[in-house]
């Protein structure tokens, strides 16, 4: 059985609704915690920086979606040199004005063949390397050029 679809009749904040919903939504994301073994990211409230929806079957909240906005950070190149100087020159007016636009995090995805390489001078200037699967869904936005990113 399919869920119900909520999207977008019950966005957080709802009328009314709203703590009991996160309240169903905190239960669901210890139970993913608890699979997952480790912690995992629940916003503490609905704000203006994310979208949190949810989705029922048999009017019960069986789990959601959280969306905010985060910056994508792309290395071009092979030399760690260019990490190590743009920790200097860019990372900080990058974090300064995410900071400012309560944005959460700078986001980079390398391929698994670069992380030796590259690896090592991401995480002397603070990121994290993290033990996810990422997937990635394409929105057929073209950039500047108009050249479309190979598929």
């Amino acid at each position: 059985m399919q869920p119900k679809r909520s999207w977008p009749r019950r966005p957080l904040p709802g009328a009314g609704g709203a703590p009991l919903t996160l309240a169903a939504l905190r239960l669901c994301h210890f139970q993913s915690e608890v699979a997952a073994g480790e912690p995992l990211y629940l916003p503490d409230q609905p704000s203006d920086q994310r979208t949190i929806v949810v989705a029922e079957r048999g009017g019960q909240i069986i789990g959601g979606i959280v969306t905010e906005d985060s910056i994508a950070v792309t290395t071009i190149g092979l030399d760690s040199e260019v990490i190590e100087s743009a920790a200097d020159v860019v990372i900080p007016a990058i974090l300064t004005v995410a900071r400012q636009e309560k944005t959460r995090f700078l986001q980079l995805s390398l391929p698994a063949s670069l992380a030796a390489t590259l690896g090592s001078a991401l995480q002397k200037i603070g990121f994290k390397e993290q033990q996810t699967v990422q997937y990635l869904l394409d929105t057929g936005v073209e950039n500047k050029n108009g050249v479309r990113r190979p598929q």
